[in-house]
């Protein structure tokens, strides 16, 4: 059992006499676009570029691949394009296991997920 110095000093850093501080950590965020790369999110790019450049950790998710081939894609476009995680990627047996997944190790996750999907008005499966 820890001590009321022991705790206090967790609890407030800064009264523990010969406490380092912590390293800052990254801020991590993720930018969910529906197309990434794509002509018309230049300034999406430029944004997450720009945000990396500030230390920020930026994952990038594209519900839809590239507007062009990667071969037809800047270098720089092509680096964020192999860098994206796409939800729309074809790769339905990847897209099952992680669903499969996500549902044994969150299933509460999941199920607010559903009970939220099933409370939209006129939703269709199409």
């Amino acid at each position: 059992m820890p001590t009321l110095e022991q705790s206090h000093s967790r609890l407030h850093p800064a009264a523990a006499p010969h406490a380092q501080p912590a390293a800052p950590r990254a801020l991590r965020v993720a930018f969910l676009l529906s197309q990434y790369p794509a002509v018309s999110h230049t300034f999406l790019l430029n944004e997450v570029l720009g945000l990396r450049a500030r230390g920020l950790e930026i994952e990038t998710v594209s519900i839809n691949r590239p507007d062009r081939p990667l071969d037809k894609l800047p270098a720089l476009e092509r680096a964020e394009a192999r860098a994206t995680h796409y939800i729309k990627d074809g790769d339905w047996l990847r897209a099952f296991v992680l669903t499969l997944v996500t549902a044994l190790t969150h299933p509460m996750v999941v199920a607010r997920g559903l009970a939220a999907i099933l409370r939209l008005r006129g939703l269709t499966l199409r």
